[in-house]
C-alpha cells in the first residue's frame, strides 16, 4: 500500500521524493537483473565446458533463453534514464490526496 508522503502539490514528477524513490528501487533492481544475467553466462559456459558433446544440445536453448533476457535486462537498464527525463520535464499528473481530503476540500466548496 502506498503512503502519503504530503498534501503538496509539485512542478514536475522528479520534484515528489515518492517518485525518486520509486525510480531509485526501480534502477537498483534493472541493475541487479542485468548484472545476474551477465554474470550467469560465465557459470553457463563452465556448465556447458563440463558436460559431454551430446548434452550441448540441451544446453543449447538455455544459452538462446539467457541472451534473449541479457538483452532484454540491458534495454531496460538503457530505458531508465529516459524515464528520469521525462520525470524532470512533465508535471505529476497524480494528485496525492486521500478520499477523505478530497470530501472535506469537496464540503468546504460547497458550503
Amino acid at each position: 500500500m502506498t503512503e502519503v508522503t504530503s498534501l503538496m502539490h509539485y512542478k514536475t514528477a522528479w520534484e515528489d521524493p515518492a517518485t525518486r524513490q520509486a525510480w531509485r528501487r526501480t534502477a537498483m533492481f534493472r541493475c541487479a537483473a542485468l548484472l545476474g544475467w551477465l554474470l550467469g553466462f560465465p557459470a553457463w559456459l563452465l556448465v556447458v565446458v563440463m558436460t559431454p558433446v551430446w548434452l550441448l544440445v540441451l544446453w543449447l536453448p538455455v544459452a538462446l533463453v539467457g541472451i534473449r533476457y541479457a538483452q532484454l535486462a540491458s534495454a531496460a537498464v538503457g530505458s531508465l534514464w529516459g524515464a528520469r527525463r521525462v520525470l524532470r520535464v512533465y508535471v505529476t499528473g497524480v494528485d496525492r490526496r486521500g478520499p477523505i481530503e478530497e470530501e472535506r476540500q469537496h464540503s468546504v466548496r460547497h458550503a
